[in-house]
């Protein structure tokens, strides 16, 4: 409950599950480097793949094993020769080849993508500026969500870490290499994501999950150690914050909602809306943390994670009361499970609902598209789903429109015909309503016939009922 990440529990998302195994597979990938057994490597790489079959875009977590790899070389100082590297890691070259044999591939057949959803959009060309650019972006969230203090500690902490490997320590430099490579390759993820169509040109924080406990670990593992730092290191430490706070978009943190895409920054996001002055209160919380890092000594320098423990929790005591009191997550959050089953209840979980979706423009949608999401998704007699409007996404969509007497038609002109019709209220269909459920207050009516709206023949007319109707 501490980090912003516990939220997802209230939501119907892959993100629970695959935060469990993504830390599993991490956790693999540490041992493997420790001692890369033919045992640990296989363990590693199908950890690595239960959490891609979870959630497609943690197929990075293969790159990210095979960057620390070559981390670990650099960082342990020993030469390796080819032929020893073949025999201990012949498992993961296995491994590498089938993922060049997949590259090609997609390579020749690009449709192939598809199997990753909307992060089939990373495949593709990419400018470099923006890249950069975004991956900057997202540095700075990443430094809100943590708090601002572990980012100076890096380069003392990682610096320990490397003296501590040249000395044989084998943890020690597993550890860092994993750092440094998950780090690097999620922050590089969310930057390309984030210049794709699917990406919306916003920050997604949401991704950055995954590698927050590494961050507390690396913070917490310095401490420990006395908090060793140098000139140079806590010098670099600084100007890494510093230059990362002088090139973070502030506003865009703040602006974002719903907070479901920045889990981590929404205290931030308060504050800004609360006391206003956000970004000059940023540099006076950083000018703080500087002056701890530089000051405190060995003994008091758990004061460090106690600032960011309280940060984080402040942080998910936010998310989880915007959890409860968002209009949008009717059912999601409505402590009784039964309630979502309101469709199933009225007619049958065999029956043929008939889904009529309005997005609308002028008034607030994400009630009523939030409660058609969630009874499509508890409802198993929900099958179809149409929209008129703005597209409910999520969801497959039978492609139609509204003919001119207000019925709907398919897209050969044929009329759609369903015994029940689900739309928002304020919608009159011609049948009668037999059941209302979810806080959008959405209308089941029984039809068994042609779906014909009443009165409402124009996407105008029908907003503006959908609107008076409350939402």
């Amino acid at each position: 409950m501490v980090l912003p990440v516990s939220v997802f529990a209230a939501f119907v998302m892959t993100e629970c599950l695959a935060y469990v195994a993504a830390l599993w597979a991490i956790f693999a990938m540490q041992l493997a480097l420790e001692r890369p057994t033919i045992g640990r490597q296989v363990a590693c790489l199908g950890a690595c793949a239960v959490a891609t079959a979870i959630r497609p875009q943690l197929v990075t977590l293969f790159g990210a094993f095979l960057l620390a790899l070559a981390v670990r070389y650099v960082v342990s100082g020993s030469r390796w020769s080819l032929r020893r590297v073949v025999q201990q890691l012949s498992p993961t070259g296995v491994a590498l080849i089938a993922a060049a044999i997949a590259l090609a591939r997609i390579a020749d057949d690009p449709s192939s993508v598809a199997v990753f959803g909307a992060y089939g959009d990373l495949w593709g060309r990419y400018e470099a500026v923006e890249v950069a650019r975004w991956a900057a972006y997202h540095a700075f969230d990443l430094a809100l969500y943590l708090m601002l203090v572990p980012v100076l500690v890096i380069p003392a902490a990682l610096a320990h870490l490397v003296r501590l490997s040249r000395r044989g320590g084998r943890g020690d430099a597993a550890f860092a290499s994993v750092f440094v490579a998950a780090v690097s390759v999620q922050l590089g993820v969310m930057a390309l994501f984030s210049t794709t169509p699917g990406g919306g040109a916003r920050l997604h924080d949401r991704y950055a999950i995954y590698i927050v406990p590494l961050w507390l670990v690396l913070l917490t593992a310095w401490i420990a150690s006395g908090a060793p730092r140098t000139r140079v290191t806590a010098g670099g430490g600084i100007a890494l914050l510093i230059t990362i706070l002088a090139l973070g978009p502030f506003r865009q943190v703040t602006e974002t909602n719903p907070p479901v895409d920045q889990v981590g920054t929404v205290l931030w996001a308060r504050v800004d809306e609360t006391v206003g002055h956000g970004r000059p209160l940023l540099f006076v919380a950083a000018t703080a943390a500087i002056l701890a890092f530089l000051l405190l000594r060995a003994r008091r320098a758990w004061a460090l994670l106690a600032v960011v423990v309280v940060g984080v929790s402040l942080s998910s005591g936010e998310m989880w009361a915007w959890a409860t009191r968002a209009d949008g997550l009717d059912g999601a959050t409505d402590p009784r499970a039964a309630s979502r089953l309101w469709i199933d209840r009225a007619v049958g979980d065999h029956s043929g609902v008939f889904g009529v979706y309005v997005g609308t423009r002028t008034c607030d949608p994400e009630g009523v598209r939030n409660a058609f999401l969630v009874s499509e998704m508890f409802n198993a007699s929900v099958g179809p789903v149409t929209s008129i409007g703005s597209s409910l996404g999520f969801l497959p969509e039978l492609q139609a429109h509204l003919g001119d007497d207000g019925g709907l038609l398919d897209q050969k002109g044929e009329p759609l015909v369903a015994k029940y019709v689900l739309v928002p209220a304020g919608v009159e269909v011609d049948g009668r309503p037999i059941a209302s459920g979810t806080g959008a207050s959405l209308v089941l009516w029984r039809v068994n016939g042609p779906i014909r709206l009443r009165g409402s023949t124009t996407l105008a007319a029908i907003e503006s009922a959908v609107c008076g109707a409350g939402h």
